[in-house]
């Protein structure tokens, strides 16, 4: 602890070399970060006197060091996911697809029907940009975690988000409410959440106190109802506010791995400033529904006219 050290690619034998790198990725995963740069695996350190000491090996042939396979052609299954974790496809990686990838930050795979490279997007549009590259338990398949790109943002040829079908669930809800915070159409009701902040508040604590009176019901249905509304209005205060899923699935996995926490009793402040605020949303709607009944009745309907026997019906 408490130093940086270099794999320099050009000292020693590749067997050496490759004895260094199966060590770098045994640390893989611990509590020792490895940092990777455009063309080096940095391990870092903090040193006592604030200072970094750098050597290299190039990261593509420290993957390829780690990887094995027991396919005749040489190649490495691969699963393609986005950013949240959710599976767009199975392709497979060479050594020379693993170069490519690395060096220019797309995904780029090995195909076996042209057999040659092949550089996801180029003829489709639809490219990614590489997040990360991980290896399974025995580090004979290789995972890559991209950002899907492109109109429509697909990776499967028939146009579906993934080659199992189309986009689902909370990142399929958020790509849509990306979406329209850009190109909202005429009439958008996530568009005027966007432009309208109070009425978003609004419909925050509401949604919430009825999560709240869900609970209480124990009626499972219910409450998965409540909550997927709820989850509606939370993701579009999220887009608002210019954060991401990723941005909140990334502060939750770091406070999953915090060793202290706070009490986390409720505050009384602020759940006196809710109960004030739902009763003014309350008070505002009992006043709108009293106004409405105490309208005139509208004049009934005129009569249909007769209709005309020629013609089809629509």
């Amino acid at each position: 602890n408490g130093f940086s050290f270099l794999l320099d690619s050009s000292v020693g034998t590749a067997t050496d070399r490759a004895d260094l790198v199966g060590q770098l990725h045994h640390l893989n995963g611990s509590d020792h970060p490895i940092h990777v740069e455009c063309d080096s695996v940095r391990i870092q350190h903090d040193k006592d006197d604030g200072e970094d000491d750098f050597d290299g090996i190039a990261l593509a042939d420290a993957l390829v060091a780690c990887l094995k396979t027991d396919r005749p052609d040489g190649l490495f299954a691969t699963v393609v996911t986005d950013e949240h974790g959710v599976a767009l496809g199975l392709v497979y990686s060479s050594e020379s697809s693993l170069h490519a990838s690395l060096c220019c930050g797309r995904g780029v795979y090995w195909s076996r029907s042209r057999n040659a490279l092949w550089r996801k997007g180029d003829t489709s549009g639809a490219f990614q940009e590489l997040v990360s590259i991980a290896f399974d338990c025995d580090a004979d398949a290789v995972r890559f975690c991209v950002r899907q790109r492109g109109e429509p943002a697909s990776f499967c040829h028939q146009g579906w988000r993934t080659c199992w079908g189309p986009d689902t669930g909370l990142a399929h809800l958020c790509r849509t409410l990306e979406d329209r915070k850009r190109n909202a159409p005429e009439g958008s009701y996530t568009k005027r959440l966007f432009d309208d902040r109070a009425l978003l508040r609004n419909k925050l604590l509401e949604e919430a106190q009825e999560v709240i009176e869900a609970v209480e019901e124990n009626d499972p249905k219910h409450v998965a109802e409540e909550v997927a509304d709820l989850a509606y209005f939370l993701f579009t205060a999220c887009a608002a506010g210019g954060a991401t899923l990723e941005d909140v699935t990334n502060v939750l996995d770091l406070r999953s791995r915090k060793v202290k926490r706070r009490p986390g009793n409720a505050k009384e402040h602020r759940i006196k400033a809710a109960e004030a605020a739902l009763d003014s949303i309350n008070n505002a709607n009992d006043q709108g529904k009293a106004a409405a009944e105490s309208e005139p009745p509208p004049p009934p309907p005129p009569p249909p006219a007769t209709p005309c026997r020629a013609g089809p019906r629509f």
